[in-house]
């Protein structure tokens, strides 16, 4: 066969063509590995335990607010409720950030920050973790933990941490009342795609496990069949006596893998959750990229017939075989294509480091991790190149012998369209990409630049332990005022405006039970975040008993002043609505108690700076005042975009990876533009000479090129319109708050498209003009 030097004489005849080819399907493929890892990362999310399908969350689906939210007490009457029930556990997801000290031989103190759960002892039954150092069942001890062996080689080395002492201290001192530990067991490291995460676990103390009237924890169960969930749950309901508890109601398991493309939206702070849709839509993404770039290579191939149609028709004249000729063709296509699908994998390994760096993919590549994913795509690609190279495998050789030993030939009608419309999917293709590219910008913009209606350019934030605000709290507020960039200080038990939802709270009004978040303040939090009051009264100070109430609800539920039904206090205030949650989410009803900073309950410091403060100055301080409380906490001080960014990380991810694989998508088919402009510049050459030569300016000949390609772009961009406008418009629809669908953006993208393919062709034909045209006609 002569398929080596087939491709040999390819390079030296069109070496830019080809090589902008190879290019291109390397980069797609490329494209597709990286993408296909992170949807993969998503689809696995869960499933790494043993026997993932057999553990089970405990939802109560009759439950508008939080449906999987219990109190101990009923998820320890689940656990033992059946006998198809292996293990149980109650898991506690809101303890934090924990503030850890480990105190060395000389005396010296480190500080670390982690996050904790609570937990009591079956945890590791549920859900087969491997313990490597310590014993199992560690968590039936009151006074031991269980850390991840990354925290312990960080916080001890190579040193055994088993039975060293730490000091923890949390927030609350009701999940968490010990602040002296043991380290009892050491755990393997979860990945990244799980809801545990890698955190401090410490056992729940046994007074919470009987308590009905606390409902801050999760129950989840290992079953000995995944096929018994129903009975296990209608075994459940039918024997509780739910009279006794009207709060609660029947119970339904839902399989862990389950959880995370869930649709329970009120419950996004307490599990990881993703979207189906935007996975779909990634996946899509890189379908379309792998077929802009094999569509750029099947119409290099289709531009070449015309060329090959002599040399290829003399060798059946010397009498090669016809189905010979065809596989030479259908196997150099696959040679050029398993080529660069073997050069994307090897290219995806470092550009996977890249790309885990800036955020587009959760985790790097690795050969191991990746070996079926590694096949699957070079196989794939072999065979959707065999594919691709059919048609002109069979045209080339389709023509009677006697026309083709001299001249040059075009290509036929046929072929001709075969190639347009090629090209006017790439443009669809790119066109529809550009619009979600453009929508998915707008949308991240406006949540990110989203008026909060409080003044957060100038707050700073630092979050302490329950013991240090208990302690040193009205002395760090006194110490941080009297630096001169410091205007006040207040306190609250939430970072308002950087999560979805906070502590829970019912309250009766008119016969109707009103669901609430209630947040905990000192008296001059609303002076310091700038939320005005707009009836009634701001609080008077630390032992003021009354609530104050945000617009919402008093517009949604008609609450006014004065005293509410059930309560002992009164509404004495309701500030201004300000932005209390995200974009993803509706408005929701707010009620403030106050407290004082000497208690304990407020962590969350809330530092109001001067305008024109120097923030380098205003850190400084910050961390200075706190290392007097503490010299080994690690301080961390926020300003409201990077709670943001935090809030927002989900949705600014995803638009990083759309914007990084479709922009690709974008550029290959610009690539593949160029290629086939070079091809048509190499046929009519002859032509341009010749009307050169009648007398053409450069605008004619530049007007002969861009004609073709205006036309093309115009008629993607119309089949575009419908899918993405559909697309954008499904995707919109997760967000409460969400930019207009204006047609604006759409008119621009087309007006882009134009411009881009305009210069590319105006530069390539303003070259071919400026040929002198005796040159042009003694070409071949």
């Amino acid at each position: 066969m002569e398929i080596y030097n087939n491709i040999k004489a390819l390079f030296r005849k069109y070496p830019v063509p080809v090589s902008l080819n190879i290019v291109g399907l390397v980069m797609a493929f490329t494209a597709f590995i990286m993408i296909m890892v992170h949807v993969r990362f998503e689809w696995n999310f869960d499933r790494c335990y043993p026997k993932p399908d057999c553990i089970f969350k405990v939802d109560m689906p009759e439950t508008s607010f939080f449906r999987s939210i219990l109190p101990p007490g009923f998820a320890e009457s689940i656990i033992h409720a059946s006998a198809h029930v292996e293990a149980g556990t109650v898991f506690c997801p809101f303890v934090g950030e924990v503030y850890l000290t480990v105190t060395e031989a000389d005396g010296k103190r480190t500080g670390y920050k982690q996050e904790a759960n609570l937990v009591s002892p079956g945890f590791f039954d549920v859900f087969g973790l491997e313990v490597t150092e310590g014993e199992r069942n560690a968590l039936s001890k009151p006074n031991q933990l269980a850390i991840p062996e990354s925290l312990a080689k960080k916080m001890f080395g190579e040193e055994s941490p088993v039975g060293k002492p730490i000091r923890m201290e949390s927030k609350s001192a009701y999940f968490l009342p010990l602040t002296d530990w043991q380290v009892g067991a050491v755990y393997k490291d979860l990945p990244g795609n799980t809801q545990l995460g890698n955190n401090i676990l410490a056992p729940m103390p046994a007074s919470l496990l009987e308590t009905f009237g606390n409902s801050n924890f999760i129950c989840y169960l290992r079953l000995d069949d995944p096929g018994h969930a129903s009975s296990v749950a209608d075994e459940f309901n039918q024997a509780f006596d739910f009279s006794r508890y009207p709060y609660l109601s029947p119970i339904h398991l839902t399989p862990l893998p389950e959880v995370y493309f869930s649709d329970a939206e009120t419950e996004g702070h307490v599990f990881k959750l993703g979207s189906r849709m935007q996975t779909y839509l990634l996946i899509l993404i890189a379908v379309l990229i792998v077929f802009v770039g094999m569509f750029n290579f099947t119409n290099f191939y289709i531009s070449l017939m015309p060329s090959r149609l002599r040399g290829i028709n003399t060798r059946k004249i010397l009498g090669a075989e016809v189905w010979m000729l065809r596989l030479e063709q259908v196997l150099e296509v696959g040679c050029f294509v398993g080529l660069s699908s073997l050069l994307a994998v090897g290219l995806s390994l470092p550009v996977s480091e890249w790309f885990a760096a800036s955020g587009i993919i959760q985790e790097p590549v690795t050969l191991a991790s990746c070996r079926m994913l590694y096949i699957v795509t070079v196989c794939g690609a072999w065979l959707v190149g065999m594919a691709a190279g059919l048609y002109p495998a069979y045209f080339v050789t389709s023509f009677p012998t006697a026309l083709l030993l001299k001249g040059n030939y075009g290509l036929t009608p046929s072929g001709r369209k075969i190639k347009s419309a090629l090209l006017v999917l790439q443009y669809a293709i790119a066109c529809s990409l550009l619009v979600f590219i453009a929508f998915v910008f707008l949308q991240n913009r406006m949540m990110m630049r989203s008026n909060t209606h409080f003044d957060q350019d100038q707050l700073a934030i630092v979050q302490l332990t329950r013991e240090m605000a208990e302690k040193q709290g009205p002395w760090l507020q006194e110490t941080l005022r009297q630096y001169a960039e410091v205007e006040d200080v207040a306190f609250a038990t939430e970072c308002v405006g950087g999560q979805d939802s906070y502590s829970t709270w019912g309250m009766e009004w008119k016969g109707e039970e009103v669901e609430t978040y209630r947040i905990w303040c000192s008296p001059n939090f609303f002076d310091v975040m700038g939320i005005k009051i707009v009836e009634g009264r701001n609080f008077t100070g630390d032992t003021d008993s009354g609530y104050i109430i945000n617009s919402f609800v008093r517009d949604h539920y008609g609450v006014g002043l004065g005293p509410i039904s059930g309560l002992s206090n009164e509404i004495v205030g309701i500030c201004e609505e300000v932005s209390f949650t995200s974009a993803r989410k509706e408005k929701a009803p707010i009620v403030f108690s106050v407290e004082s900073p000497a208690s304990g309950y407020l962590p969350v410091v809330y530092i109001r700076l001067k305008k024109g403060f120097d923030a380098v100055t205003a850190v400084s301080h910050i961390r200075q005042a706190i290392a007097k409380m503490d010299a080994a906490y690690p301080v961390e001080v926020e300003f409201y975009d990077q709670v943001l960014n935090t809030l927002y990380q989900k949705e600014v991810r995803f638009g990083k990876t759309l914007f990084c694989f479709s922009l690709l998508a974008v550029v290959l088919s610009l690539i593949g533009v160029f290629a086939l402009v070079i091809f048509d510049m190499y046929y009519k050459r002859k032509e341009i000479a010749l009307r050169k030569v009648f007398g053409a300016e450069l605008s004619d000949i530049v007007g002969l090129g861009l004609k073709p390609y205006c036309w093309f772009v115009g008629i993607g961009f119309v089949l575009a319109l419908p899918f993405s406008w559909w697309v954008v418009s499904g995707w919109l629809e997760n967000f409460a708050f969400r930019v207009p669908l204006t047609p604006v953006v759409f008119i621009l993208i087309f007006i882009l498209m134009q411009i881009l393919t305009a210069a590319l062709v105006f530069i390539m034909y303003a070259t071919l003009a400026r040929e002198v045209p005796r040159d042009s006609l003694s070409v071949e």
